[in-house]
């Protein structure tokens, strides 16, 4: 069974919006009201001790009014208010896992902090990353401030927590396991067995989206776009998938997505920016087609500020009874696109470029 956290964030996904990061920085915050486990950790990733530490106060999702020369108000993910001795700090930290930096977030965050600190508050920000993501703290923290600028990857917050053990804590751990944010950082046998065999799984997943499903795609919506760059979607969005973008919002994709599950899906999918010219119309056409055709499932339809998805996902386990595994994932791919472009020609008002 999966965690506890797993288990519920199972339950939240299914919602409009994805909630990953808001979700667990508010399942870390619990363990920083402990001031004993809050000065271990600013003790242990800061260059200073920490110790009498009172009034400690954590708050999540805390929205800073905009500054002049700022385009947007600013919410760290997490913020702590406390005292230092008879030192007033606060600390604010930005969490990412699949997400990268929004524009001059860190900035802005930085330019709150330096305010507070000329009031004579010792401050502190900290950025944490599943993935390598360095940043200069010139670039991030305005010359003459003092504000501490930390980085530190999520595989290093799970050993710092593994040597504090308590209940709470072992359930936080198993959740980061489970989100493979632990990175053991040793090679396992399926891991050396998988290098091995890289290049030969990579040259499978090009044969089945190469061929008749390329010719596919190009007859129906044009020719694929970022190809080149499969590589670099495998190692930072957990896909491998070839794409058309109409040019008027909407984009169309096939390939395949890497989740938690042991088999990844394949998928072909259609998406619309929240911003294209036509998005109501074309909301109208992927909900039809969520509510007519049993394969498809809708994502964000009701929200007009997120990207709007309709896709048709299914377990690479399901193909692997087939006699021709790469034979039958393109079928299902042209078969499916096909549906898209059948949607295209009943919602013409769609505007598609072919």
């Amino acid at each position: 069974m999966n965690s506890l956290f797993g288990r519920l964030y199972n339950l939240l996904k299914a919602q409009e919006k994805d909630v990953l990061e808001d979700y667990l920085t508010e399942i870390v915050a619990d363990i920083f009201d402990d001031p004993q486990l809050l000065a271990d950790f600013l003790t242990h990733f800061t260059d200073e001790q920490w110790d009498e530490l009172s009034q400690v106060e954590v708050t999540t999702q805390k929205t800073y009014a905009k500054l002049s020369g700022h385009a947007t108000d600013s919410r760290p993910d997490l913020v702590i208010s406390l005292r230092k001795g008879q030192q007033p700090c606060l600390v604010f930290f930005e969490n990412k896992i699949d997400s990268g930096e929004g524009h001059e977030q860190l900035k802005r965050y930085a330019d709150h902090l330096q305010l507070h600190e000329q009031d004579g508050v010792n401050t502190t920000l900290f950025y944490v990353t599943k993935r390598h993501d360095p940043k200069k703290r010139d670039e991030v923290i305005q010359t003459g401030s003092r504000t501490k600028f930390r980085q530190l990857r999520w595989y290093e917050f799970y050993k710092w927590l593994s040597k504090h053990p308590n209940p709470y804590g072992h359930k936080i751990l198993s959740y980061m396991e489970e989100m493979q944010l632990n990175e053991t950082r040793k090679f396992l046998p399926q891991d050396v067995y998988a290098l091995q065999h890289m290049g030969r799984l990579q040259s499978m997943m090009d044969a089945s989206l190469d061929g008749a499903v390329d010719e596919t795609m190009t007859k129906y919506f044009g020719k694929a776009i970022g190809w080149s760059n499969r590589n670099v979607q495998m190692r930072d969005l957990d896909r491998y998938i070839k794409t058309n973008d109409q040019g008027n919002g909407i984009w169309v994709a096939c390939g395949y997505y890497f989740t938690d599950d042991d088999y990844p899906l394949v998928s072909v999918m259609m998406e619309v920016n929240p911003n294209a010219k036509n998005r109501s119309d074309i909301v109208t056409a992927m909900k039809w087609m969520d509510e007519n055709q049993e394969d498809w499932v809708g994502t964000g339809l009701h929200d007009p500020t997120k990207w709007s998805m309709i896709s048709c996902d299914v377990s690479l386990l399901h193909f692997l009874g087939e006699d021709d595994h790469i034979l039958a994932i393109q079928k299902h791919f042209i078969g499916k696109m096909a549906e898209l472009h059948q949607l295209a020609q009943q919602f013409p008002q769609l505007e598609w470029k072919i």
